[in-house]
């Protein structure tokens, strides 16, 4: 990725977010000191995720610095409406080199209208979701990277995106 640079890296959270795509992506792609990671929601709390298991928001929508690489991970389907985290990816896509997604976050990126003409892919239940937003859906068990965009299935498919990063 940026091998001697100090990275910024934004892990998107809703209450019921799937940890393992906030955890294990941030061990592929590297943990403080080494970048600087920002936990994104919509107010700095603690947001408890799909299993239980919680992380501190050090950051909001509002107060959240242009990053260098967003991560939007599975959330719960509810969160797809909400228009201010759309929006959020809206304005940081802009500025990112990476953005890596997975399952419904990949429909959170279509929704937010920067995937249009792209090829993504995700879990098979959010494919036809896809469609309609205009992207190029690939129906296959692997990650699909499309310039800065990494898109995938589930949780060892959003690794794989990570490490393609």
């Amino acid at each position: 990725m940026f091998p001697f640079s100090k990275v910024s890296i934004g892990f998107l959270l809703a209450p019921g977010f799937r940890q393992t795509d906030v955890i294990l992506t941030q061990g592929i792609i590297g943990a403080p000191p080494r970048h600087k990671c920002y936990y994104i929601a919509d107010q700095e709390e603690l947001v408890v995720g799909g299993y239980g298991f919680s992380i501190r928001a050090n950051c909001t929508y509002d107060s959240c610095p242009p990053l260098d690489v967003l991560v939007v991970g599975e959330v719960p389907d509810e969160q797809l409406e909400d228009a201010r985290y759309i929006d959020f990816i809206r304005s940081q896509v802009q500025s990112a080199h990476h953005v890596i997604a997975a399952s419904n976050g990949v429909v959170a990126l279509a929704k937010a209208g920067v995937l249009a003409g792209k090829q993504v892919t995700a879990d098979r239940a959010n494919l036809e979701k896809l469609a309609q937003f205009g992207a190029e859906v690939v129906d296959r068990g692997e990650s699909v990277v499309d310039g800065k965009f990494y898109t995938s299935g589930p949780s060892t498919g959003m690794v794989e995106s990570a490490s393609k990063s």
